[in-house]
């Protein structure tokens, strides 16, 4: 009777086996997926506090004029410096796919200026200067 069991035994056996090791695969398959989220930083100086630099996830300008911004691993966007009566050089920077830190993303900020040209008059006469 044992001899005609022992097959079954040993296949019973081998299954039990196949389900432990599929369990412990999926398990470390699991713990890579669910690892933590790789993010790089994206960095560098505008020279003016307050500028808000559009493109970026809620990042300002400190008050030395330097910004900081975490993204994803593969992020792309283009990020573009805005300040009312500024212009910047560059006007804004492309990013197609960040696998690294980006430091040193600097920008030049230029005040905008405008020239009033005419004659200035009391009266309907020019004034004397």
């Amino acid at each position: 009777m044992a001899r005609k069991n022992i097959g079954r035994v040993l296949s019973d056996g081998v299954v039990v086996l196949c389900v432990v090791l599929l369990c412990a695969l999926n398990v470390s398959v699991q713990a890579a997926i669910e690892g933590e989220m790789v993010t790089y930083t994206i960095s560098g100086s505008v020279g003016l506090s307050g500028v808000t630099m559009n493109g970026l996830p809620n990042t300002v300008t400190d008050g030395n004029g330097y910004y900081n911004a975490v993204v994803k691993y593969g992020w792309s966007g283009t990020v573009t410096p805005v300040m009312a009566g500024y212009t910047f050089e560059p006007q804004k920077r492309t990013y197609p796919k960040v696998t690294s830190d980006q430091s040193n993303q600097d920008y030049i900020a230029t005040l905008e200026t405008s020239t009033i040209s005419g004659t200035a008059r009391v009266d309907g006469a020019p004034m004397e200067r």
